[in-house]
């Protein structure tokens, strides 16, 4: 693993951050932010990303440096190792929808798949990837 890992994000970490100071997701966020790992992105799971951030707009979360959501998204997408989602034969996921997560993991070569989602914590490795808890994550990063 390299002194920078590649990891791709579930949106419920970043939904999760945008509330809760100390929570493991907001640290999780805050670690992006400070450059600590850098993320993976396709188009699909930007477009989610985008999709339930922009609903959690309106309730005006408190992110840190004084960002508001279209912030967070425009780093993220100038930010992140973007690649092209591999195909995926059978489910992976009890909710199919998630396997999309998998595809840019594994295309990019992710070090890890961060999620607090028990569903795709169920899979625990694919292609490489390790899928684990935002906390797990954090002491991963030290």
């Amino acid at each position: 693993m390299t002194a920078e890992p590649l990891a791709v994000l579930d949106t419920n970490i970043l939904a999760g951050a945008l509330f809760p100071r100390r929570s493991a997701p907001r640290r999780v966020l805050e670690a992006f932010l400070a450059g600590e790992f850098r993320i993976a992105l396709t188009q699909p799971v930007f477009d989610e990303m985008r999709l339930i951030l922009g609903k959690m707009r309106a309730a005006r979360p408190r992110l840190p440096d004084g960002m508001n959501v279209d912030d967070l998204l425009a780093l993220m997408k100038e930010r992140a190792a973007w690649v092209d989602p591999i195909t995926i034969d059978s489910p992976l996921c009890e909710d199919p929808d998630d396997d999309k997560l998998f595809a840019c993991a594994a295309a990019a070569r992710a070090d890890y798949l961060v999620s607090n989602d028990t569903l795709v914590l169920d899979v625990v490795e694919f292609e490489g990837v390790r899928v684990i808890r935002a906390g797990e994550f954090l002491k991963r990063l030290g």
